[in-house]
């Protein structure tokens, strides 16, 4: 069995990589750890990025990267899905170089999201330094897809994550095993396969009333929030990159422990699961 210390970063395509830099530096307030060519690494950890921005003439999800836990070696995590029928490809030695990873591979999930799973991260050259709101995490990515089964039963069955609640065949929260929070990565019911969002956790509220003010100054679209969720039990805010892509800055998420966990849930399709605000989207995330 493979063993997750958790989401490790997310790698995102957009039109223009100046623009989405300063919208992440400025107004998500990440820091910007270095630009190679045309991609730019950006953190909100003391890792050298929790984020990678690339240039790409169609926006959208490039890749999610999951970090093994501590003693979990990479040639074992591969060998050990390459035995259920997973097709691996390596990393080469430039990339991880550029990177800053000691050891990955990558394969492409049964519904086409290009997933890398990597053994350690080098630290940036000094602390993630907050200006307005202080993030305390890369928290989640939510992929939405037509074929929610097929992917539910890849990450459940092959990658060993764990299910922590869903919403009837519309919705799964998951865990990254051991990893605690309730959820590193999540499957939502779309007409097609594409990015949903990516989240960011916050230190606390105050930062997610902060946040808001920022985006009204800035111009951002507010798609939904603030609100809190029932599944997780976080106060949330959704907003749009410039390319349009779903960010969430949430504060608070229920912890599952790895010995005797309670039950997944199997929540009612009510829009108070969402919000138990009763706030409603303002268009579709996603």
């Amino acid at each position: 069995m493979i063993r997750f210390k958790g989401l490790g970063y997310v790698a995102l395509g957009v039109s223009d990589v100046d623009r989405s830099v300063e919208f992440y530096r400025d107004v998500s307030d990440l820091n910007l750890t270095e630009r190679v060519g045309d991609s730019a690494f950006l953190r909100c950890s003391d890792k050298h990025h929790d984020l990678v921005l690339t240039r790409a003439d169609k926006p959208g999800l490039a890749r999610i990267a999951f970090a093994l836990a501590q003693g979990q070696d990479c040639e074992a995590a591969r060998a050990h899905l390459e035995g259920l029928g997973v097709a691996t490809r390596p990393v080469a030695r430039a990339e991880l170089d550029m990177l800053k990873l000691d050891d990955a591979f990558r394969f492409t999930d049964p519904v086409g999201i290009e997933v890398e799973i990597y053994g350690e991260m080098a630290r940036a050259a000094k602390p993630y330094e907050p200006q307005l709101i202080k993030i305390a995490r890369l928290g989640h990515c939510v992929i939405g897809t037509p074929d929610v089964a097929k992917s539910v039963a890849f990450y459940n069955d092959v990658l060993g994550f764990r299910i922590s609640d869903q919403i009837d065949d519309v919705m799964y929260w998951m865990r990254s095993f051991p990893n605690p929070l309730h959820h590193s990565f999540g499957i939502a019911r779309r007409a097609s396969t594409a990015l949903h969002h990516i989240n960011f956790m916050v230190t606390d509220i105050d930062d997610i009333g902060r946040g808001r003010n920022r985006l009204i100054a800035s111009e951002a679209e507010i798609v939904f929030g603030p609100g809190r969720h029932m599944p997780s039990d976080s106060i949330f805010l959704y907003f749009r990159d410039p390319d349009g892509m779903v960010n969430e800055w949430s504060f608070g998420m229920e912890e599952i422990p790895e010995e005797a966990p309670r039950d997944p849930r199997h929540l009612a399709r009510d829009p108070l699961v969402l919000d138990m605000w009763g706030g409603r989207p303002a268009s579709e995330i996603g």
